[in-house]
């Protein structure tokens, strides 16, 4: 969690107002500030799956998750990410799924650095 407050804050030296975990010698509790962005990575669902890259390219960074939707379907979405100013070819390979198909043509985004 990234925030320009402190994390942890003392009831008896309070200098921010939106902190995360509130403490003191005898209790502890969590804010809003610290319970929302948990539920989110912890609820969300989704299942984050290792990802290799077999590119000579040190700028390129991948992720892959899959999560459910409200009607029970799972969806795959990847992300590969180019930290460079130069053009490279890709090409996506996922194995080891519970897919009968892929349907490479339901959706691609492509956006621009």
């Amino acid at each position: 969690m990234a925030s320009y407050a402190p994390l942890l804050v003392n009831y008896n030296d309070r200098r921010w107002t939106l902190d995360a975990i509130a403490f003191n010698s005898s209790k502890h509790h969590g804010t809003p500030n610290y319970w929302v962005p948990k539920f989110f990575i912890e609820l969300s669902g989704a299942a984050l799956f290792d990802v290799k890259l077999q590119t000579n390219f040190s700028t390129l960074v991948a992720s892959a998750i899959t999560w459910p939707n409200c009607n029970g379907e799972t969806y795959l979405k990847i992300k590969v990410v180019n930290f460079w100013n130069s053009k490279v070819n890709l090409e996506v390979s996922a194995w080891g799924s519970t897919y009968n198909c892929l349907d490479q043509q339901k959706l691609w985004s492509f956006l621009p650095v």
